[in-house]
């Protein structure tokens, strides 16, 4: 099965703009650059509010991940207000979203455009923290005809001052959650993590739910059709009707680590018991990043909720197809540093090397040198052959210059 991930996500070809070297503010750059473009946000504070991307299919990413890459709303509006149309490919990626208040909305706000045309931005590797909803929906509002992805955020402590919904509030739409983490969101009314409305199909996979106050999840204004959860840890959750035979109803057991306390207690890790949440997501999601404190990867199958994003060099195929050419890149790295990729068919690690534990197995067959281009990128294009059609092949990138490896990747070639 392709990596889920990395091939959901479109690969962009157009420029590539920084913040705050090329434009001192982001909604500066989003006003300057065009669709199809990438605008990257170096590390720091930045006070913005309403940021909107007026339809356009800008991917908006950090350099750094979100713990280093703040957007303070400065308790305005919202920190993101998506009301132009914009479809998958206008994307938010590894910021924390923080400050923002609106009356339904505070820190990201998803509406329908003037004409009625829905708006579906993709959210991912996202903090949403610390917003407030003076209607509802502290975290983030969804609104009318929405298809919008949220794909690995950390959700929490957002409040709502008056009614519903502290993590989300959702009205006719179908809105998709996957690998998220739901906690500790507040409201006087019901509804402390989500709140739904009308005709809203809400989807889940693969999230925990943890913590919310009052409850976890509310209908307003009768019951939409039945929220789809898999393969998620709701705490609480047991007798509700939307709780599947794939979800989990236990303390989800968190662990602190370098960038934060969403990690999950892992034994392996040195903590003493093993979270609930390990390797008990859908086994159709291939591993990602890193849920443990001592930076081990999730391998196998993958973990509930949240993972701290990758935040150097990064392992990116597109389509594996036999007979055909494939396209490797290698992100995240500084010009001119030296990569490589390695690669075994049928099996893998873990395998000692002077960098980490890499998941390859012998035999594994590496590339010759690459060096990044100025954007950082190392491009790698290889035919694979059509007798490899249906091989399970594992692969991951080494930044010699950096003497750092980047994610592993597990995936069987179509």
């Amino acid at each position: 099965m392709l990596l889920t991930l990395l091939l959901t996500l479109p690969t962009l070809q157009g420029a590539t703009s920084y913040v705050p070297d090329d434009y001192p503010s982001i909604q500066g750059a989003l006003n300057a650059v065009s669709a199809g473009d990438t605008i990257v946000v170096r590390p720091g504070s930045y006070f913005e509010t309403a940021l909107n991307f007026a339809g356009k299919d800008i991917h908006l990413r950090s350099e750094a991940g979100p713990n280093v890459t703040i957007i303070d709303g400065m308790a305005l509006d919202s920190v993101f207000d998506f009301a132009y149309g914009e479809g998958p490919d206008c994307i938010v990626q590894g910021f924390t979203i923080t400050n923002g208040r609106k009356w339904d909305g505070g820190g990201i706000s998803i509406e329908p455009d003037a004409l009625g045309n829905a708006s579906s931005p993709t959210i991912l590797d996202c903090i949403i923290s610390g917003n407030v909803g003076d209607g509802g929906a502290g975290g983030i509002h969804i609104g009318p005809g929405s298809t919008t992805l949220v794909k690995n955020c950390l959700i929490e402590q957002n409040t709502v001052v008056n009614y519903y919904g502290g993590a989300g509030a959702f009205f006719d739409c179908t809105p998709v959650f996957e690998n998220c983490t739901i906690r500790d969101n507040t409201v006087p009314a019901f509804g402390g993590g989500f709140a739904v409305w009308g005709t809203t199909l809400l989807t889940m996979r693969n999230c925990v739910m943890s913590g919310n106050f009052p409850d976890i999840l509310t209908y307003v204004g009768g019951p939409p059709p039945t929220p789809v959860m898999e393969y998620c840890l709701i705490e609480g959750g047991t007798g509700e009707a939307w709780f599947s035979a794939t979800c989990v109803d236990a303390a989800p057991e968190y662990a602190t680590g370098p960038n934060g306390d969403a990690y999950l207690s892992a034994i392996a890790a040195g903590q003493a018991v093993d979270s609930p949440c390990i390797d008990a997501g859908d086994p159709a999601t291939s591993f990602y990043s890193y849920t443990r404190t001592d930076g081990g990867f999730d391998v196998g199958v993958v973990d509930m909720g949240f993972h701290y994003p990758m935040t150097g060099p990064e392992l990116v195929p597109s389509a594996l197809i036999g007979g055909a050419a494939a396209t490797v890149e290698i992100r995240n790295n500084a010009a001119g540093d030296l990569v490589l990729l390695g690669y075994s068919l049928g099996g893998g690690g873990p395998l000692p090397t002077p960098y980490g534990t890499a998941y390859i197995g012998n035999p594994y067959f590496l590339s010759p040198l690459i060096p990044a281009d100025a954007e950082g990128v190392a491009t790698l294009v290889k035919n694979i052959p059509a007798a490899a059609s249906g091989q399970t092949v594992r692969a991951q990138g080494l930044n010699q210059t950096q003497g750092v490896l980047t994610n592993p990747i597990e995936t069987t070639i179509q």
